[in-house]
């Protein structure tokens, strides 16, 4: 998580297979908020990928979901 300004950005988290589905991932996402909260941060944003166990962690969390495109440039190669 990192701070910038009053907003906490919540990236980089991930939960070994072994450890899955055993509420790790709730439990530090509600421990990063409270972190952020006591910091001042008022607002909080996250990524996942659509219909994932993150995605449904961060919506249980309170997170509302916004989807959007991927950025491409106008010009030159795709990613690939």
């Amino acid at each position: 998580m990192t701070i910038h300004d009053n907003v906490a950005v919540l990236g980089g988290a991930s939960t070994l297979p072994c450890f899955r589905g055993r509420g790790a991932q709730s439990s530090a996402l509600r421990h990063r908020l409270h972190i952020a909260a006591e910091a001042g941060c008022g607002l909080a944003v996250a990524t996942a990928r659509p219909e994932s166990v993150s995605a449904a962690n961060l919506e249980r969390a309170g997170f509302r979901v916004v989807r959007r495109t991927v950025w491409r440039p106008p010009h030159g190669p795709r990613p690939t």
